[in-house]
């Protein structure tokens, strides 16, 4: 446990909360939403629980009803009275003006005050095992409850059936149905959980084999590092992002606790072996780990206060957290798979913006075998002081439309009891630009014969976002790229390196991250025009068709599909709605340039550096995993023994939310007590620098020469728009203006041309409020 002025800011507080709350008299005034006899004929649905996937084409028959499905997750919803005065108590908690400003609540007060009824409660859990189920725990928020049974048991139950499903040559389980319980108990219970294996995305995107280089002015196919390219290390990230001072300042992280949320171990943690973190026991990861040689050749080993750990956390009451699956290669029982370079992204870029900072790696297992994420985080949270965590980072994320509604409203209500305990929740945006359900792009059709050495893929579903960051209650990180390259000024902006590898000489002006032919930089660079689309457009030329169909970038975009159900596989559609649009956005309409009012949740909120490549600027990450899927992943045989030059090198908003995360924990650490959600004050801050025309001085295209004293670096260079095709279904074009050629470019419009997303002065779709000086943000937070 850590000992530090946040853990003991947050014991006060509750402390002082405790006293002048009566939790038995609060519950006994609580609605009760059971109020009829449980009938186990007249049933409800849990619309928006079932995968998109889970079709007739994709249908490979039932699958075996005995496998045990142990620690399922139901998910229960508070009447609508409390909802609301939580919502209220949160916007309090930010409110300097309000007496309860930072009373953060445990998650034992969160539902003693919030949740639902105990005699609701009761009636669930006494139904649960009436179907022969096993209760292992309800968690102390009272809004989740953890239960056990066969595939069999738990079909009967819910009156649904469990199928095998081929989907991109894997087999994948899930329910074939939306489940249902007794009509009796539909106002609590809002859906279950874990009822499938199918994966997220974790946001990371390899480094690009193919790059601009600016010294030629063209495009090469081939890669190879210094040819024109400017690999970033720790030294260059705290350069051009102002962090530096902080350092030199002693505001490194000094006992704050980082939380990187994954669904596997380590590769190297433990001794230079495997992780082998037992479930509630913390690994110490050793001086020879990836992460620890990292910091070392990278110039960190200097902060002797930085430390690494993972854990499956378990919690007070029950052991609901397992080691994760462990991959085909990996040692036995090791919680190992391939997403464990997800995990070393995390980890080490965490510690490069704040390197005295301890470092945790949690992981727990889906029990279908998917993302046990969700687990880790209601762990943490079920914690007293909830394990004394000041930010937790997320890179995973599906769309609103693929996750489904349940899962949506498990990730809001678990953010949501995050920051009302004082803790910052970041998630990366996405690396799919405004098109998240395509997940980088279907393939594309109709293509002229010819080579595609990078494959060809369409966003072919529309607009979309991710479901996992569309919560107001968590930052939404986008993703940027420089724009050195795209300007002719590399020389301007990149010496010599020193002896941490690092060569930036100052702030550099920044592009959001687009690798998309459908990208204005990019098409004006090499054809000099703008027009990406129709027969004539960059998209439909030989060098836009063959290298550049690809729908990869930073994500961002209007939440539309976190309720209700798509009519349409993978489509904004049917009953499908957004968030409402939070208070620190709507707040400013008006005032602040930028921001649309459209009446829902828009994202990204800020976005950092995420590129792969394509201009030349990419993440090294020390990676050694050697294993088939190591080797797939980029992962060498040592770190040691060669330059970070030839180390695995990657981008993704899977990068630009860790360091985010580490960011706000010199927040934390300055200010010496938790902040609780970052947006309120983030958007605050930036109403005042932009005002309602913008500010020309922290225009992000002045480069070196953008003004001191911005707290965040206004990008009004490019765009996340993405090539496009018609929908593969009999929907035709979503959000596609395709008027001639191929390949289309995403657009509000299907008839005229209204790019989806240009950057704007302000807020944009494109890069969230923008960039940030850490520095200014830390003192003027």
């Amino acid at each position: 446990m850590i000992c530090s002025k946040t853990a003991v800011s947050r014991f006060l507080a509750v402390a002082a909360f405790a006293v002048s709350v009566s939790f038995a008299s609060q519950a006994q005034t609580k609605p009760r939403l059971v109020t009829q006899k449980i009938d186990n004929q007249v049933r409800f649905t849990l619309a928006g629980n079932t995968r998109p996937e889970a079709i007739a084409k994709n249908d490979m028959g039932e699958a075996d009803s005995d496998v045990q499905l142990d620690h399922m997750l139901l998910l229960l919803q508070r009447p609508a009275a409390l909802e609301a005065q939580l919502e209220q108590y949160i916007d309090d908690l930010h409110n300097p003006a309000s007496p309860n400003y930072h009373q953060w609540l445990s998650a034992a007060q969160l539902g003693a005050l919030y949740g639902p009824a105990q005699s609701d409660i009761d009636a669930v859990t006494a139904w649960l095992e009436s179907q022969g189920l096993t209760v292992n725990s309800v968690y102390a928020n009272n809004m989740f409850i953890d239960f056990s049974g066969t595939a069999g048991q738990i079909a009967s139950a819910f009156n649904t059936d469990f199928h095998n499903y081929r989907v991109h040559g894997e087999t994948h389980f899930a329910n074939a149905r939306d489940p249902q319980v007794p009509a009796a108990l539909a106002g609590v219970v809002k859906g279950v959980l874990y009822m499938h294996n199918f994966k997220p995305h974790s946001y990371l995107v390899r480094r690009n084999e193919a790059h601009i280089d600016s010294k030629a002015g063209v495009f090469k196919p081939n890669y190879t590092a210094g040819s024109g390219t400017y690999p970033i290390v720790p030294w260059d990230l705290q350069k051009i992002y102002n962090i530096a001072p902080l350092l030199s300042a002693s505001v490194s992280g000094q006992g704050m606790k980082i939380v990187v949320v994954e669904d596997t171990n380590q590769w190297n943690c433990a001794s230079g072996a495997p992780g082998t973190a037992s479930s509630g026991s913390p690994t110490l990861c050793s001086a020879t780990s990836d992460w620890a040689n990292f910091r070392n050749i990278l110039g960190l080993g200097k902060y002797t206060s930085g430390k690494f750990y993972e854990e499956t956390p378990g919690t007070t009451t029950a052991n609901t957290c397992t080691r994760p699956s462990t991959e085909s290669g990996a040692p036995a029982l090791s919680g190992i798979n391939g997403d464990d370079v997800e995990a070393t992204i995390d980890a080490e870029w965490a510690t490069a913006a704040a390197p005295n900072a301890t470092i945790i790696n949690a992981a727990c297992a889906n029990p279908s075998g998917g993302f046990g994420g969700l687990t880790a985080i209601q762990n943490i949270l079920q914690h007293p002081n909830a394990d004394n965590v000041d930010v937790i980072s997320m890179s995973y994320g599906e769309s609103e439309e693929s996750s489904g509604a349940t899962f949506n409203a498990a990730f809001n209500t678990t953010f949501q009891q995050a920051v009302a305990a004082g803790i910052g929740i970041f998630v990366s945006s996405g690396d799919e630009l405004a098109a998240s359900t395509d997940g980088g792009g279907s393939s594309c059709s109709g293509l002229p014969s010819g080579s595609y050495p990078y494959g060809a893929y369409c966003a072919k579903d529309g607009i979309t976002i991710s479901g996992w960051m569309s919560s107001q209650y968590d930052v939404s990180v986008g993703g940027l790229d420089f724009a050195d390259t795209a300007e002719n000024q590399n020389s301007t902006y990149w010496g010599n390196n020193n002896v941490y590898y690092g060569s930036a000489k100052s702030y550099i002006m920044e592009q959001p991250w687009n690798d998309s032919c459908a990208g204005t930089v990019l098409a004006n660079y090499l054809t000099g025009s703008t027009v990406t689309y129709g027969s004539a457009g960059f998209c439909n030329t030989t060098t836009g068709l063959q290298n550049f169909l690809l729908a990869v970038g930073g994500s961002g975009g209007p939440s539309a599909c976190a309720t209700g159900t798509a009519s349409t596989r993978g489509v904004a559609s049917g009953t499908c709605a957004g968030y409402s649009k939070p208070t620190y956005q709507s707040a400013y309409l008006g005032s602040m340039a930028g921001l649309v009012n459209d009446g829902v949740r828009d994202t990204p909120d800020v976005a950092l550096m995420a590129a792969n490549g394509l201009w030349g600027h990419y993440y090294v990450v020390c990676y050694t995993d050697t294993t088939s899927s190591g080797v797939s992943n980029g992962g060498i045989a040592s770190c040691t023994a060669v330059a970070p030059s030839a180390w695995p090198g990657y981008g993704g908003t899977s990068v630009s939310s860790p360091i985010m995360a580490a960011i706000q924990s010199l927040v934390v650490q300055h200010k010496g007590s938790l902040q609780g959600n970052p947006n309120p004050r983030y958007y605050a801050l930036a109403a005042s620098e932009y005002g309602p025309s913008g500010n020309a001085n922290c225009n992000s295209a002045l480069g070196r020469g953008v003004a001191s004293s911005c707290i965040f670096y206004d990008v009004t260079l490019g765009d996340i728009d993405a090539n496009c095709q018609a929908h593969s279904g009999s929907t035709g074009k979503v959000n596609c203006y395709l008027p001639s050629g191929y390949v289309g470019a995403l657009s509000t419009s299907n008839t005229t041309f209204n790019m989806a997303y240009p950057t704007t002065t302000g807020w944009d779709f494109g890069s969230g409020l923008g960039s940030v000086n850490a520095y200014n943000l830390v003192m003027q937070y």
